[in-house]
């Protein structure tokens, strides 16, 4: 005996194709999305590492600096500039850094002796203040390694030189 046609039956078995393609596009759409964001993520740390390495070899290079005292001449006035040997307009251009990454990339450096010529010192040094007085310094560091993928930075720090006051009395 044969059953008889049902055509609901018959209608529903497309149905259950047309749910799954759908099904099937939206999988697809959410996993494109989810590459965007992590491809997204990617070059955000990728520049953040960049960023913090050119951070990094600019400190490097004002550490540098900072390690040899005859940068920072105490003689002389506000505004006297010592520089990097590949600067202009400087007073003197007597800071050379070597090593890497200094060797590889773009890095400037200039210490300027800052205003007024002599500082009172400040109340956390332990010496008589009758005896020294301070002379400020700015220290610009610019570091720029993008022809390497390491990206550019400039850092301004300060520097306080203790120098002897030239009127001693004993």
């Amino acid at each position: 005996m044969r059953l008889p046609y049902n055509h609901a039956c018959h209608r529903a078995r497309g149905a259950a194709l047309v749910t799954a393609l759908v099904l099937l596009i939206v999988i697809t759409l959410l996993t494109v999305t989810a590459m965007r964001f992590s491809t997204l993520e990617m070059r955000m740390a990728s520049n953040e590492e960049q960023r913090l390495s050119a951070f990094q070899s600019a400190q490097a290079a004002i550490d540098a600096v900072i390690a040899n005292t005859a940068h920072f001449p105490v003689t002389g006035t506000a505004g006297f500039t010592n520089c990097t040997a590949n600067m202009t307009g400087c007073d003197r251009n007597g800071i050379t850094l070597s090593g890497a990454p200094f060797s590889t990339a773009t890095t400037f450096v200039t210490v300027e002796r800052l205003s007024p010529d002599t500082l009172p010192i400040p109340r956390g040094v332990e010496t008589s203040s009758d005896k020294f007085s301070a002379a400020g310094f700015s220290v610009n560091s610019f570091f720029d390694g993008s022809g390497l993928g390491t990206g550019s930075v400039r850092i301004v720090q300060g520097y306080l030189v203790l120098a002897p006051k030239s009127n001693q009395s004993n």
